[in-house]
């Protein structure tokens, strides 16, 4: 579930923890389609640091998003100390410029990083 939601000019923080399901997607979808349709792609940092996997209905909006906007997507930023390799193997054919990992500590870091061009 989303616990925190940061909004910027060209992305967004999120937050998750739990199980992130179906709801969530459907709350971050639009947002991330009004970057799309303001600056033509949009960035992402996910804290998933409190996660612990998707439902199918997750799984399903994400790859629907993924298919129709894989061009428009520029950097994901994943906060975890323990990289979770099926997050970045599920994203990297969908990203332009790339996916990295940072420590919880590095927040400021990876939002640097996935909003810059």
């Amino acid at each position: 579930m989303i616990v925190r939601l940061e909004i910027f000019r060209t992305g967004f923080f999120v937050e998750v923890s739990g199980k992130v399901d179906e709801v969530d997607y459907k709350r971050l979808l639009p947002l991330a389609k009004g970057i799309i349709g303001n600056h033509g792609k949009f960035s992402a940092v996910v804290d998933i640091e409190e996660a612990i996997g998707l439902s199918r209905g997750a799984i399903w909006e994400d790859m629907k998003f993924d298919l129709r906007y894989f061009r428009k997507t520029s950097k994901i930023a994943f906060l975890t100390s323990t990289p979770k390799l099926w997050l970045l193997l599920s994203s990297l054919p969908f990203v332009t410029h790339g996916v990295r990992f940072f420590t919880p500590k590095q927040k400021t870091q990876a939002i640097a990083w996935a909003l810059s061009d």
